[in-house]
């Protein structure tokens, strides 16, 4: 990875429907593109609405294959127009009765690089994430990618370690946490402890009922990443304060 790397991150108010979703999606992808980022993130399945505060079968009707699902086959369009890579986070369906909060890896040239799975599903009001989810089988993984090595963590997971120490013991030089929350979320699912350091993300407030609606926003942020001399170990992670269904970014030298 470059030691400077032009790193983009969009929240985006839900539209009403998959496609206009996406088209938006695209167009902020477009900008951030124009503006010079090389890897962009979208927030916690991005395509939908965030139906977890509510348990009802209808919303499975949002999920999709990855990789051959169609949003992961439009961003992979997408990646080759803007030369960008994408960290596109969709509720996946494997097969029938195993469903997943899933984020497909892009390459800038297409490519379909690999999934990671979330792993911590929250049970509580306004998060009824184990309705829908299974927990993530996949470990890990880290993507070498056009801009170096780029992990992702979903939303709850940020407040295990075990992830964060894995990733970084993987090589990691920049891990994308999409996420969704809404207002009165508790402590534990709504909130960052560390400060804004660096601060690519811009805040919203959605409201606390029904789907989550999200306030539009592109941003995008220069992270600077350097080398540590001791090779094998995770040190200096950096995560940025989460806004309501956004997603953040984490800095790491490894």
């Amino acid at each position: 990875m470059a030691n400077v790397v032009r790193a983009a991150l969009v929240q985006a108010t839900w539209t009403g429907d998959t496609e206009s979703m996406v088209a938006k999606h695209e167009e902020h992808a477009r900008e951030a593109a124009r503006r010079g980022a090389r890897v962009i993130g979208f927030q916690e399945v991005f395509n939908a609405p965030y139906f977890c505060q509510v348990q009802e079968p209808e919303h499975y009707r949002w999920a999709e294959p990855v990789p051959d699902g169609p949003t992961v086959r439009r961003m992979r369009e997408l990646a080759r127009e803007t030369g960008m890579v994408i960290v596109v986070p969709v509720f996946e369906v494997e097969q029938s009765g195993f469903y997943y909060n899933t984020a497909a890896v892009i390459d800038a040239d297409g490519s379909y690089l690999g999934k990671y799975r979330k792993h911590h599903i929250p049970q509580v009001k306004g998060f009824w994430e184990k309705y829908y989810f299974k927990p993530g089988n996949l470990g890990w993984p880290v993507f070498d990618t056009a801009v170096g090595k780029v992990g992702v963590y979903i939303c709850y997971d940020r407040h295990f370690p075990e992830g964060w120490r894995q990733l970084g013991l993987n090589g990691a030089q920049l891990v994308y946490n999409p996420s969704a929350t809404h207002r009165g979320s508790p402590p534990t699912c709504g909130s960052s402890s560390s400060p804004p350091r660096p601060s690519p993300t811009s805040t919203s407030s959605p409201p606390s009922t029904g789907s989550a609606r999200r306030s539009t926003a592109t941003t995008t942020s220069t992270a600077r990443v350097t080398s540590s001399t001791r090779a094998g170990s995770s040190s200096a992670t950096r995560r940025a304060t989460r806004p309501r269904n956004s997603s953040s970014a984490t800095w790491t030298s490894t």
